[in-house]
């Protein structure tokens, strides 16, 4: 929901430095910088996390749902979720 009220910096500090989120369509984010740049190009409407990109500036919508988190030792975390956009207008 950070995303969707336009919270990027929030968004990317639920990450860890190093951390890499990967996508099905097959690209990949890794560390803050690249993060920030993918929530700031979601909440402008450059494009969706499901990494389509848009025509024009548009509003999305995003619900995550099926979220599992399996511990990687003490420090680290694997996740999956299943991302649900829409846009609006």
């Amino acid at each position: 929901m950070l995303l969707d009220l336009g919270r990027c910096q929030e968004w990317t500090d639920l990450f860890e430095a190093g951390a890499v989120v990967r996508c099905s369509a097959g690209r990949q984010f890794r560390g803050h910088d690249e993060l920030l740049k993918l929530a700031r190009d979601t909440v402008e409407g450059r494009c969706s996390l499901a990494l389509v990109p848009m025509s024009s500036p548009v509003r999305c919508r995003h619900v995550l749902s099926n979220v599992s988190l399996f511990a990687e030792g003490n420090r680290k975390a694997l996740g999956y979720a299943l991302s649900v956009g829409w846009a609006e207008g």
